[in-house]
C-alpha cells in the first residue's frame, strides 16, 4: 500500500510567473470540436482556401485512407484528417470535418524555437485563426474547447519538487523509482486531466533524453452559443486554469530557480 503525502513546504500561489527559462513546454495544443452546416467533405477545402497564404503546406493523415462511411460509423470523423503547416516553423494546424487544433511542437532542447508564450504569440495567432474560421459561417455549434500542455524537465525527478510524495507504509519515498500519477480534477467548469511522470523521454534530433513530464489537459463542454463572439474569454479562462494546475503543484523555490519573470 502506498500513501500520497503532502509535505510541509511552500508551494506556488498567485501571482504566477509570466515566464520561466528555459521554458519546459515541449508541446501545446488548443482544440475546438464543433458541428458544421455544410457537407463534411467540404470543410477542409473551405478552411484551407482561407489559410493557405500563411499555412502554405498540408499533408493528409493516415485516417483519410479509411472510407468516409466507416470513419463516421467508428466515430473517427471527430479526429484530425489533415495537417497544415508553415515550412521551418514549430506551429501547425490539425483539422478534420469537426475539429480544429492549433499546435506548437518543440523539436529539440537546444533553445531554438522555444515556446513563444501565450500572451504575445499563441493567443494572438489563435484570435486571428478563429476570426477567419468563424467568418466562414460553416460552424453551427462549438461543443468542446481544450488546452493541453506538456512540460519536460531534463534529468530531474519531478517529485523532488512537487507538493506531494508517494510513501510506503514505513513512510519511505516510493517515487524515487519509476512513478506516474494520474488525476482528474474538476474546477471552475473545466475538467483537468493531470499526469505527472518521472520516467519520460523526449526525442531531440534523434537522441533520446530522459527526464520528467507534466501533462495537463484542461477542457470544457459547457460552451454557450456566444463562443464565436467571445472566444477570447473562453481561451483565456482555459489557459489560466491549465497554468494554475501546473504552478500550484510545484515548490516555490523550484519555480524561482527557473529564472522566473513576473
Amino acid at each position: 500500500d502506498f500513501l500520497l503525502s503532502k509535505r510541509n513546504i511552500i508551494i506556488m500561489e498567485k501571482p504566477f510567473p509570466k515566464s520561466i527559462e528555459p521554458t519546459p513546454i515541449i508541446s501545446a495544443s488548443i482544440e475546438i470540436r464543433f458541428d458544421v452546416n455544410c457537407p463534411l467533405d467540404a470543410v477542409f477545402g473551405i478552411v484551407f482556401n482561407e489559410l493557405r497564404k500563411e499555412y502554405t503546406e498540408y499533408e493528409q493523415l493516415p485516417i483519410t485512407t479509411i472510407p468516409e462511411q466507416i470513419r463516421i460509423q467508428d466515430g473517427l470523423i471527430d479526429q484530425p484528417h489533415y495537417r497544415l503547416y508553415k515550412k521551418n516553423s514549430s506551429l501547425s494546424i490539425l483539422m478534420g470535418p469537426k475539429i480544429f487544433v492549433f499546435l506548437y511542437t518543440k523539436e529539440s532542447l537546444d533553445g531554438s524555437e522555444d515556446y513563444p508564450g501565450w500572451t504575445n504569440s499563441l493567443s494572438i495567432e489563435l484570435k486571428k485563426l478563429y476570426s477567419i474560421l468563424f467568418s466562414l459561417n460553416i460552424i453551427s455549434k462549438v461543443n468542446r474547447l481544450g488546452i493541453r500542455c506538456n512540460d519536460f524537465f531534463e534529468t530531474i525527478n519531478i517529485f523532488d519538487y512537487t507538493e506531494y510524495n508517494i510513501l510506503n507504509r514505513n513512510h519511505d519515498r516510493k517515487d524515487l523509482e519509476k512513478t506516474q500519477i494520474v488525476q482528474t480534477i474538476e474546477k471552475n467548469g473545466f475538467v483537468n486531466n493531470v499526469v505527472v511522470s518521472n520516467n519520460s523521454n523526449f526525442i531531440s534530433k534523434g537522441s533520446i533524453i530522459k527526464g520528467s513530464m507534466i501533462d495537463i489537459d484542461s477542457f470544457t463542454t459547457d460552451i454557450k452559443e456566444d463562443f464565436s463572439q467571445n472566444y477570447e474569454k473562453y481561451l483565456n479562462d482555459c489557459h489560466e486554469i491549465n497554468k494554475e494546475f501546473f504552478y500550484e503543484m510545484l515548490r516555490k523555490d523550484f519555480v524561482d530557480s527557473l529564472n522566473s519573470t513576473y
